[in-house]
């Protein structure tokens, strides 16, 4: 009977031992946890504190004597566009304004760090700023904030690519969409018929920024291949790229050019387009570089946008079929002069449609790297 007790006594020890161990591991799981989450709110805290420190030493530096020095002060913002295009419609927007008693700042271009679009809206906003010139961008968030600015007082003027919703903007300023689309059509019906062919496969490559003037650029290149009659020819195909990492890009342009298993073993069921028409400066110089290297220069043209050193020589030896320009000087111009008139008279012109030029091999030699005509500079 006293063995029995003792074992008894044994167990329920071994029992308590283990109750109180699981105790213990339950109150330092739930301790450690306190810790983390109190250790992952501070992180959260400090990161928030510290990106609103970074917004607001940058508003100061920014907005640092100039808006005491001209009457008024506008800022641009269009980080999604090409560098040369940027500079060039930013460098006619400042001597424009300068010639109204204004300045135009290129917010984010002096910045330690590289900021999106969206936190760049909210500093011209918190800035307090007399206009903003914005590269039209398709997301909410830039909508919402556009919405807020328009509730605030501030206008915007969309230079490039226009906002979903146009009511948040004052004016837009560029090229119509569906007229750039009838000159690549156009320039796709003088091919055809150059060439003779009966049949014409092409390939329109948009990027992500760009998804609001698809539908308007098809559109007119579809309307003009039919006004030729070309419509049972030429075959148009939309190609969308993600543009957000510049390498996404080049690969998936690549790709174009490259039969894969899904084609058939063999590559046979893989189709080269005949004309890739390409609707910016880095997919026109992709494109083209990708058909070099993929050996089918005389089996793939390329139609492009804007002009460089390597687009040029492209031209010229005949791999770059033509190439569309932007009148980047009279975007920068009509940007600062719709805030003009529109604190002048109140109202504004909806749409600012800006001029484009084509360039071929033909007229290649009359222009230069900015894609001004040099034979107009001379007289």
């Amino acid at each position: 009977m006293n063995k029995q007790d003792n074992n008894k006594s044994t167990i329920d020890m071994e029992k308590h031992n283990e109750k109180h161990k699981r105790v213990l591991r339950d109150k330092l799981f739930v301790w450690m946890t306190v810790v983390f989450g109190v250790a992952l709110g501070l992180i959260i805290i400090s990161s928030i504190v510290f990106f609103k420190q970074r917004i607001r030493k940058t508003e100061e530096f920014l907005s640092k004597d100039k808006i005491n020095t001209y009457d008024k002060y506008y800022v641009m913002i269009a980080n999604n566009m090409e560098e040369d295009i940027r500079n060039s419609i930013y460098e006619s927007a400042l001597k424009t304004a300068k010639e109204n008693d204004a300045y135009v700042d290129l917010l984010g271009s002096n910045l330690d760090e590289e900021y999106r679009v969206e936190d760049l809206l909210k500093m011209a906003i918190n800035m307090g700023v007399d206009g903003i010139i914005l590269e039209g961008d398709n997301t909410e968030e830039v909508n919402e904030l556009a919405k807020e600015a328009n509730e605030r007082n501030i206008p915007i003027v969309t230079i490039c690519e226009d906002i979903a919703d146009e009511e948040n903007r004052k004016s837009y300023i560029g090229i119509n969409k569906y007229e750039l689309g009838r000159e690549y059509g156009k320039q796709l019906c003088e091919y055809v018929a150059e060439n003779k062919l009966n049949n014409c496969d092409v390939r329109v490559i948009f990027n992500e920024t760009q998804m609001n003037s698809q539908d308007a650029i098809i559109s007119g290149i579809n309307s003009r291949i039919k006004d030729d009659q070309k419509d049972s020819i030429i075959k148009i195909e939309s190609k969308i790229i993600e543009n957000i990492v510049e390498y996404l890009a080049e690969e998936q342009i690549n790709d174009m050019f490259i039969p894969h298993v899904e084609n058939g073993k063999d590559g046979s069921g893989f189709k080269l387009p005949d004309v890739v028409v390409c609707l910016t400066e880095k997919n026109t110089i992709c494109a083209y570089q990708a058909v070099v290297n993929s050996t089918n220069t005389d089996k793939v043209k390329v139609l492009g946008y804007y002009i460089t050193p390597e687009i040029k020589e492209a031209i010229s030896y005949n791999n770059i079929m033509s190439t569309v320009l932007i009148d980047t000087e009279e975007v920068g111009y009509d940007a600062v002069e719709a805030l003009t008139e529109l604190y002048l008279a109140g109202n504004v012109s909806d749409i600012y449609s800006v001029g484009t030029k084509t360039v071929t091999r033909e007229n290649l030699a009359t222009f230069d790297m900015e894609g001004v005509v040099v034979e107009e500079e001379s007289k």
